[in-house]
């Protein structure tokens, strides 16, 4: 259900061509929210047939012709209501914390493999938030880093989890 809150949002900062919308979700929105195109595609037609966005057929001479998407009034609608909905608690629904509440059927040297490389994959992605987070700063609107400031805080608590978790893992082996 988000999936269709993260697609107004999107067209509401502007009208977009689904590529860049799926750009939007290998990158600034990929770090909290994922879609893939065979999700992001059914979707907009959904949208569309709702009348919350409109689509523009762009013929192109040499390339194949692209679509642009446009929220319209009744979009803005929805997505404000939805905006001004109470904050529900997250639902956490994590593949890692999975893999390691099952990880006593694996080599001890194997999980803590395993967990240096989520840890690895934590950092690239504080990384990219740091840089991220630098924009915002710079952006005239005072709450664009609220959400780049989860996602530091997140992947920081992330990271220390995994050295202490690495460090309870290789005390244990002794």
């Amino acid at each position: 259900m988000a999936l269709r809150y993260a697609l107004l949002g999107l067209i509401s900062e502007r009208p977009r061509y689904g590529y860049e919308i799926k750009k939007e979700f290998e990158g600034s929105i990929g770090l909290f929210w994922n879609a893939h195109l065979s999700q992001i595609y059914p979707e907009l037609a959904k949208l569309e047939n709702e009348g919350l966005i409109s689509k523009e057929l762009v013929i192109q001479e040499e390339r194949p012709n692209k679509s642009l998407y446009t929220i319209t009034d009744k979009g803005i609608k929805e997505l404000k209501d939805w905006l001004a909905e109470p904050i529900k608690p997250r639902q956490i629904k994590d593949e890692s914390l999975l893999k390691i509440f099952f990880s006593r059927l694996i080599p001890k040297e194997k999980l803590v493999a395993n967990i240096e490389g989520y840890k690895g994959h934590c950092q690239e992605r504080l990384q990219v938030l740091e840089m991220i987070h630098q924009y915002a700063l710079a952006s005239d609107d005072p709450l664009s880093d609220l959400g780049v400031i989860n996602g530091l805080r997140h992947y920081r608590v992330d990271i220390d989890w995994c050295d202490e978790a690495i460090s309870r893992i290789k005390r244990r082996q002794r």
